[in-house]
């Protein structure tokens, strides 16, 4: 059976919670979070104002931000958040087709975009220091280390391991934030990327 034919055009499929009517995630500030939009706005305008003089204006990681609209995690934790899906990795690992295995790894990135903009909103992470370092471990015993290796260009390192050795992955990844407009901000993590199998 084809994918068209498993695809069913009349069933209502559920939508994200934060799901915006022309696509996307809608990120807008949550009622009583205590954030006074007017003195943010004031700040952030001294902000660019000095950047804009410097010619700095679209790299918005040059920007500084005040912390009372920053998100209480750093960006560590946020990498740790993109990589929450391993069960498709696991289904990779197992997979012995490699277009099958291909599958599985662009679901188990796909999967994880969303985790971070629908939890923080609007608001970015807090900026790691040079040296920080985060660990976490999921239930199944999956494990992630992330440290910060530079701070401008800001550049993290990460390692996750499946507790049985199934997979591994290690790379860097730099944080890319840029104007695209007036209301839209192109942002990206440029790096390498290894997964490996014990195949």
């Amino acid at each position: 059976m084809n994918t068209a034919e498993k695809f069913d055009s009349t069933a209502k499929y559920p939508r994200h919670a934060k799901s915006y009517a022309q696509g996307g995630i809608l990120l807008k500030e949550e009622e009583g979070s205590g954030v006074n939009t007017r003195d943010v706005l004031l700040n952030l305008i001294k902000s660019v104002g000095g950047k804009l003089k410097e010619g700095k204006i679209l790299d918005l990681l040059k920007i500084s931000r005040p912390a009372i609209i920053s998100y209480p995690r750093t960006y560590l934790e946020c990498i740790a958040g993109d990589f929450v899906y391993t069960e498709f990795l696991n289904k990779a690992a197992e997979a012995t087709d490699p277009i099958e295995r291909l599958k599985y790894i662009v679901a188990f990135y796909i999967a994880g975009l969303h985790v971070n903009p629908t939890e923080m909103g609007s608001n970015g992470p807090l900026n790691p220091i040079i040296g920080e370092t985060f660990y976490a471990q999921k239930q199944d015993g999956t494990k992630i280390w992330c440290e910060q290796i530079s701070h401008h260009p800001p550049v993290t390192a990460y390692l996750m391991e499946q507790s049985e050795r199934a997979f591994k992955i290690s790379g860097t990844g730099e944080t890319i934030a840029k104007m695209a407009g007036m209301n839209s901000i192109d942002a990206q993590r440029a790096g390498e990327i290894v997964i490996e199998f014990k195949d």
